[in-house]
């Protein structure tokens, strides 16, 4: 397993699974690799009444701060997304002046199951959070992109979360370089 070091944020980023063959410019169908994000923290905001104008009013504070946020989901009382753990500290002291509740978990990990040519295939999601509950290892939340899933787990679980992931799609351990 090869680890990498991201000089922007200071997140050791930990990668798994297979490149696509030379000369090709998309990746096989089905899972081939895994990626782990650690220092990752999930953020979830609650307001008590004009949810649409509050959420907004974050968003842009966060951005004014240029605090990066992925996996943003609206919910019916607020919202959640994921920073990176460096921005915490930042984010809770932006966001106490807000009209919300604010609670931060710290100290997790994102793990992207990397899955080529996904719009062609069936119960990849459901097969993550199968192998993930078989392993049980808390899923704090769940996202979807154009060639990865992306699974919030505690950084202390991710070793056993990659595992889990390599048994279900029987990945070997070679490393991406």
């Amino acid at each position: 397993m090869s680890a990498l070091t991201d000089p922007q944020n200071q997140n050791k980023l930990t990668l798994t699974g297979f490149l696509p063959p030379p000369g090709s410019f998309e990746r096989e169908p089905g899972v081939t690799a895994i990626r782990v994000e650690h220092h990752m923290a999930l953020v979830s905001v609650r307001f008590s009444e004009d949810t649409t104008q509050n959420r907004l009013r974050l968003l842009q504070v966060l951005a004014e701060a240029r605090v990066p946020v992925n996996q943003v989901k609206l919910l019916p009382e607020g919202l959640c997304f994921v920073i990176s753990e460096n921005h915490a500290s930042m984010c809770r002291s932006l966001l106490s002046q807000e009209k919300g509740e604010v609670s931060v978990l710290e100290n997790m990990a994102l793990i992207n199951t990397i899955a080529g040519a996904m719009r062609d295939l069936s119960g990849v999601i459901a097969q993550i959070c199968e192998a993930l509950l078989g392993a049980r290892i808390p899923n704090r939340q769940v996202g979807d992109a154009y060639d990865a899933v992306l699974c919030l787990v505690p950084s202390d679980d991710a070793p056993r979360a990659v595992a889990a992931l390599r048994e279900q799609f029987q990945l070997s351990d070679e490393a991406l370089s």
